[in-house]
């Protein structure tokens, strides 16, 4: 029976050191291995587990493109929300224009019935739309409300209807502005004929 030998063997490769101890006994082979791993500095080398400044620079332009991407989607949805919230209420303001000409007459200055379209003027000569007579416990929501009537514009026209003499064509064509561009809708309804008269 022979003696156990004891060895070991090391080795250095790709910055790794890699130590292996083992022993041997006759007829059984190595029945005995340690091995050790240790990361190897070699002169003039750093070691370091944080980013480099290339990595930093390159994570920051990725963050800051996305970041100009939402941006711009948020900037797109939020102005397509107020112009759609701007339509209702300026259709709103127009159907209820046009059922107050056709319910109180008597309120507006009509002109002469002809076949051209004619500038209806309310008798007090306002132009501009008063936000609803509802009441609202938040003072900061009612001028909210307030403001956004106030940007809005009513003018009110009429003509004779050609399909038949005793029907009129009423026009109401509300207009705000949003941005500095102008905008505008118009809303078209048939009335008797009577309402020139100021009758209902």
């Amino acid at each position: 029976m022979g003696l156990p030998i004891w060895g070991e063997i090391a080795t250095r490769s790709l910055g790794l050191s890699v130590r292996s101890v083992f022993r041997t006994d006759a007829g059984r082979g190595i029945i005995r291995v340690t091995t050790v791993i240790r990361a190897r500095k070699n002169a003039g080398q750093s070691w370091s587990a944080g980013f480099t400044l290339m990595e930093i620079i390159v994570a920051l332009a990725v963050i800051a493109v996305a970041s100009s991407i939402a941006v711009t989607m948020f900037g797109g949805s939020y102005k397509a929300g107020r112009e759609v919230v701007d339509r209702r209420v300026a259709q709103q303001i127009a159907e209820s224009v046009l059922d107050d000409l056709q319910r109180n007459p008597a309120s507006y200055k009509w002109p002469a019935a002809t076949a051209d379209l004619q500038l209806v003027e309310r008798q007090d000569g306002t132009t501009n739309v008063a936000s609803p007579a509802v009441t609202v416990p938040n003072p900061n929501l009612q001028k909210t409300i307030d403001t956004q009537y106030e940007r809005y514009t009513v003018r009110s026209y009429v003509k004779l209807y050609d399909a038949s003499p005793n029907t009129c064509e009423l026009t109401t064509v509300v207009s705000w502005e949003r941005a500095k561009r102008a905008l505008a809708i118009t809303l078209t309804a048939l009335a008797p004929k009577r309402v020139l008269e100021g009758k209902p």
